[in-house]
Order: structure tokens, then sequence, then C-alpha cells
């Protein structure tokens, strides 16, 4: 029995073919780009289609099980206008695209940054789907309806115009304790119930392939299709993450802590934080996000001054990360240089599109290997500072498990694991959105009986955990210091940006 998931991310496609235990049998990887100009960021849709397709082709054609079904996580906020056929006016407008500052300073002074906040789960931002569709009616660009990645291809299969819960969160507007549309919020954006895609539960059954999509797939007419979510907590669920307690860390382009809680956690402190809190893909359960830039200053860093480096790795034959990293491992920590991960703004605990990445504490002798070691430390007391934040609202966290791309980067679990206190689980899978997919389509399929079992046949931890290191934390006392000091001292630059 096979069971396809599926993450739509903002740079690629994946996809997973998982058996009933949890063992990967194929996969298959497409990258792709969004085009930046300015604060404007889109995606041809044909890029993200084609990338799909042929990312869930090669995945089945390696996999010699069939494919009973499958299930589409991604990431949220992107969304893109469609005509009455469904066909694309434009692009996918990308949730780091930051046109509609003006909209949502606008729908804050109307509506309430707090009252918004309460309803929908997540402060105010212009990165959210009904802010920039608010803009774009405002410059006369009209659609019959607007549908995230997901709802997309899934409407590109013939199989409707459904959302699940967690990803109907991501478009601002959703009410998320009574799982429905906000009429309070679509009167003000001047959006209609009816250009917005259904919400159902993660893990429903949606449809069927049909032969035409099939031969397009490379998958068995019939293939159950059922309803997945927001990337995050189809992470979770794939890591395990469905009660209290333990809490997912997905190190990746967005460093993301992600709690489990039985209502949502929007109190007064929790918006003073800007937490993220909404509808889990686990039925009555929510979940709270506490995230911020976290890879993506470090790719940015390794192109713009690491080409010499690529090729010494190229040569060795390894990536260009490993090899920074035994670079790195040479130099004396702490490294004394402050790095703030913010690239394309600050995200919790402080929230400000503004922000920018700033370095603190270069001299002459700092090589670009401390800096790239720095960076992480960065990252590191970023997350340090949203654990402090998200246990103030949710409670004492017991563990992280990880996963991600920054998973697999030993130094920087540690750094991790010493600056928050906080054991580290290294889960068997690094695919854990896919995993999490694969369990919402076995559940909806019959295959599990609900994500208890889903998670008790499939998710599977390392033996052992990275513990905190009481004497590296000493070590970094100072720095983790400054660095808290270091996002208000810049209040005045980011004012004149």
């Amino acid at each position: 029995m096979a069971l396809m998931g599926i993450d739509l991310g903002s740079s690629g496609c994946k996809a997973v073919v998982f058996d009933e235990s949890g063992a990967v049998l194929s996969s298959a990887q497409t990258l792709y780009s969004a085009k930046y100009e300015g604060c404007f960021v889109e995606m041809d849709p044909e890029t993200a289609f084609t990338a799909f397709v042929n990312t869930v082709k090669e995945a089945a054609g390696g996999c010699d099980q069939t494919v009973q079904a499958l299930a589409i996580a991604a990431h949220g906020e992107s969304y893109i206008p469609v005509d009455a056929s469904g066909g694309a006016i434009g692009n996918f407008i990308m949730n780091t695209d930051n046109r509609a500052t003006d909209q949502s300073d606008r729908l804050e002074a109307a509506l309430g940054a707090e009252n918004i906040y309460y309803r929908c789960g997540a402060p105010i931002h212009p990165m959210f789907a009904l802010v920039k569709i608010m803009w774009q009616k405002e410059h006369s660009i009209r659609a019959v309806r607007y549908l995230s990645f997901t709802d997309y291809i899934v409407y590109r299969l013939g199989l409707g115009t459904v959302t699940d819960y967690s990803l109907a969160s991501r478009f601002m507007g959703f009410d998320v304790a009574d799982k429905h549309w906000s009429q309070w919020f679509l009167d003000a954006v001047g959006v209609s119930e009816t250009e917005l895609p259904v919400p159902v539960q993660a893990g429903t059954p949606i449809g069927s392939i049909s032969g035409q999509s099939a031969a397009l797939l490379g998958l068995p007419a019939g293939t159950i299709v059922c309803a997945g979510g927001h990337d995050q907590p189809c992470g979770a669920l794939g890591a395990g993450i469905t009660a209290s307690g333990n809490a997912g860390l997905s190190a990746g382009s967005y460093e993301c802590i992600t709690v489990v809680s039985d209502v949502p956690l929007c109190t007064k402190k929790a918006f003073d934080y800007k937490l993220n809190s909404y509808c889990h893909v686990v039925p009555e359960k929510y979940v709270t996000l506490a995230f911020s830039p976290g890879a993506l200053v470090v790719q940015w860093f390794v192109e713009q001054f690491c080409t010499s480096d690529a090729q010494e790795a190229l040569k060795a034959g390894i990536s260009v990360y490993e090899y920074l990293n035994d670079k790195a491992s040479t130099v004396p920590h702490p490294t004394g240089v402050c790095v703030t991960p913010h690239l394309i703004g600050a995200c919790n605990p402080n929230w400000d599109v503004r922000a920018t990445t700033v370095m603190a504490g270069l001299t002459p002798s700092v090589s670009r290997y401390g800096v790239y070691k720095a960076i992480f430390e960065g990252i590191a007391c970023e997350l340090a500072l949203n654990t402090r934040a998200l246990e103030e609202i949710a409670g004492k966290i017991n563990g992280f498990r990880i996963s991600g791309g920054g998973a697999r980067y030993r130094f920087s679990v540690e750094l991790r694991a010493a600056l928050t206190g906080i054991p580290i689980s290294q889960l068997i899978t690094s695919e854990v959105v896919c995993q999490g997919a694969a369990m919402l389509a076995g559940i909806g399929a019959g295959v599990f009986r609900d994500c208890a079992q889903a998670v008790e046949n499939m998710v599977r931890t390392a033996a052992s955990e990275t513990l905190p290191d009481a004497g590296l934390a000493k070590q970094y006392r100072v720095q983790t210091e400054r660095y808290a000091t270091l996002f208000d001292g810049l209040s005045a630059y980011r004012s004149i940006r």
C-alpha cells in the first residue's frame, strides 16, 4: 500500500511515496524560482503546475507499488486569481510579495489590529492573500476566484475549488475558532465568499484522479486525492506533533517552531509577539507558530560570497554547504559577530517588514567562514527569542523534533539546543511535510483510522538526541545578550528605509 505526499514550496516541489510504516519507497524534486521586481514577487502558474506534474510522475514511476492516495501540502499566503473557466489571470502572487503595505495599514486602522488577530489568528500583514487581493481589486485586476497553490493544482486536476482549514487560515479573513470565512473581514476587503475556495477538514477525500489526469501524472486512474494543508501543520503531523509538550522545529528557508493546543492561543501576549495561532490539520487541534527567516540568508551569503568555495567543493565531490561547514568548524566560538537573519524582514517576535539583515562586530580578522558561522549563530539567537515567547503563551516545551535542511548541520543543531536549553530529536525522515501529507492521504483513504494511528505507524525518531550544552550556552551568553538588544538599536535605520 503506497501513499504519496507532495510539498509545494516557494522554491520547489517535492513528492515522496511512503508505505504504511513510513518507509520511503521513492521520491522526486523539481526546483523553481519566483521573479523579484522590487516589492513584487510572482511566479508563472505553468512553472508551478509543470513542476508538480513532472515531480509526481517521477516519484510514481520510481515506486514499485501502486499509489492508492495522495495529498498536497503547500506554503501559505501565495495565491492566484482565476477566471470563470479556471484560467489564470496573471501569475501567482507569492507570500514574500510586499506590494500591499498601504492596504494592510488601512485594514488595521479600519478594523483594529487586535480585532483582526483574535478572529483570524495572525497579525495583519501585507504577505496575506486577501490583503493583496484588495490591492489587485483597487488596481482593476479582477477575478472570479482566488486560489492557493494547492487549490489551483487540485482545480487543474478537475476536482473543484476546495481548501483545508489550515490553508484557509493563511489567506487572512478566516475565522479560526469557528472555521468559516469571516464576513466581517471579507466586507472590509471587498471579497465575497463565492470568490474563495470551500474550506474542509484536512484528510477529507475530495475526488479521484481521472483517466486524463492519470495519464499526465503517471498514476492509476481512480487514485484518491485528499485535502492536504499548510506546510507547517502538515510538517507537525509528519513529526508526530499532535498534542502539547513537544514542538516541531522546521529548519528551512524559515526557522519555524510549532506547538499544538486545543484552542487558538490568540491572547493579548501572543498578539504582542505577533504569533500565528490557527487550525491544525489534526481535527479539533490548533497550531501556534513562531517563525523567522532562516536559511534564506545562508543561501544569499553563499551565492554572493562563496563562489570559490563552491568550486573547491565541486572538486572534492561534496556540496558547498558541507565544505563551508568543515571550514566553519575551525572558527572559534563564539565568533563575536552578530548577524540578524532578516533578509526579507523580521517575523516573530518583533515582526517588522522593514527590518534588514545586519552584521555587527566585523573586524579585519573575521573571515567569510567566520561570517558564515555567525549567520547560524544569529539564526540560533533568533530561535531562542522565539522559544521564550512561545513558552510564555503555550507553556514549557519539553523537546524539539527537528526537520529540514538545517537539521543536517551538526554544529548548528548543537547551537540551537544550547541557546534554547531544549533537547532536540532528529526525525528519521527529513521530509516531514510530505510525510504529514501522506498521512492525511492515508486517513482519507481509510488506511489509518485517525491521526493517532498514522503517527504510531509512520513517525520515527533517531535513538539519540542533541542535549543542551550548558558550557556552550555560557560561552555565548554575552553574544546572545548583544543580539537581543540589536533589533531595538536599529529602529532609527528602519524608520528611513
